[in-house]
C-alpha cells in the first residue's frame, strides 16, 4: 500500500508558515542594520576622502571643502569615485590601495541591494523596511 502525504489547499502553498515568515523578518531585518551601519560607514569614509582631496588638489577653503564633500560625499556612485581620488590625492595612498578600501564596502552593500529586490516587490518591500528602521531609531 502506498502512502500519499495530504496536500494543503493551493492557496496555502504560496503563503509562508508563520515560523517560516517569523525567520525571514529576523534575517531581512539583520541584513537592513547591516546595510545601514556598511553605508553609513562609507559615506563617513568618503566624505573625509573628498574633503581630503579638494583640500590638496584645489586648495578650496576648509568650509567649502567640508561643503561639497557632505553634499557629494554620500552619494553611491559619484561619491565612491571621487572618494577614491581624494584618498589618493589628498592622503597619499595609491589608486590600487583607494579603490579597494572603498569597494570592500560597496560589493556588500551592493549585493545586500540585490539580493533584497529579487523577486516581485523585494525592493518596494526593502525600501520600506529601511523607511521603518530609520522612524523607528
Amino acid at each position: 500500500m502506498v502512502r500519499t502525504l495530504p496536500i494543503r489547499n493551493s492557496h496555502h502553498l504560496d503563503r509562508p508558515s508563520p515560523s517560516e515568515e517569523a525567520g525571514v523578518n529576523k534575517s531581512f531585518s539583520f541584513l537592513v542594520r547591516v546595510f545601514w551601519t556598511l553605508y553609513l560607514s562609507l559615506a563617513a569614509l568618503q566624505i573625509f576622502a573628498v574633503a581630503g582631496g579638494l583640500l590638496r588638489t584645489v586648495n578650496a577653503p576648509l568650509w567649502l571643502a567640508a561643503i561639497v564633500a557632505l553634499v557629494i560625499g554620500p552619494w553611491p556612485v559619484i561619491g565612491t569615485v571621487l572618494g577614491v581620488a581624494g584618498a589618493h590625492y589628498g592622503w597619499g595612498i595609491a589608486w590600487t590601495a583607494a579603490s579597494i578600501l572603498f569597494l570592500t564596502f560597496a560589493v556588500p552593500i551592493a549585493a545586500i541591494v540585490l539580493w533584497a529586490s529579487r523577486g516581485t516587490g523585494g525592493g518596494l518591500a526593502f525600501r520600506r523596511s529601511l523607511l521603518s528602521l530609520h522612524r523607528t531609531s
